[in-house]
């Protein structure tokens, strides 16, 4: 009985750090999304490199062995639901168009 208890309480544990870490990089993708469309003045530029920069940096804690290829393609995988809601946030007089976003995204292997 407490081992089967004990299973359950790991099952858990693993599927809600699953979720969380789901949100967490929705949240993120969001923020960067917003970031990357901020960055079209040279000041917004600036920032954004260094926001990515420390982002990336953040990401090899986690990841000790990937390269910045492979941060690019988890990063540039965003859902297309988090793209749509974040564009339609946007004033129509700077939205980008969805087919622009799609040619400049880099191409990941799965």
């Amino acid at each position: 009985m407490v081992a089967k208890l004990s299973t359950e309480i790991t099952a858990n544990t693993i599927k809600h750090k699953k979720e969380i870490k789901k949100t967490i990089s929705k949240i993120k993708a969001k923020a960067r999304l917003k970031r990357m469309i901020t960055m079209l003045p040279f000041a917004g530029a600036a920032a954004g490199i260094y926001f990515e920069e420390s982002e990336f940096q953040e990401w090899l804690l986690d990841n000790p062995d990937g390269t910045r290829s492979d941060y690019l393609c988890e990063i540039t995988d965003i859902p297309s639901e988090i793209l749509d809601e974040v564009i339609n946030e946007l004033p129509q007089s700077i939205k980008p168009n969805k087919k622009l976003i799609e040619t400049i995204s880099p191409k990941c292997q799965k």
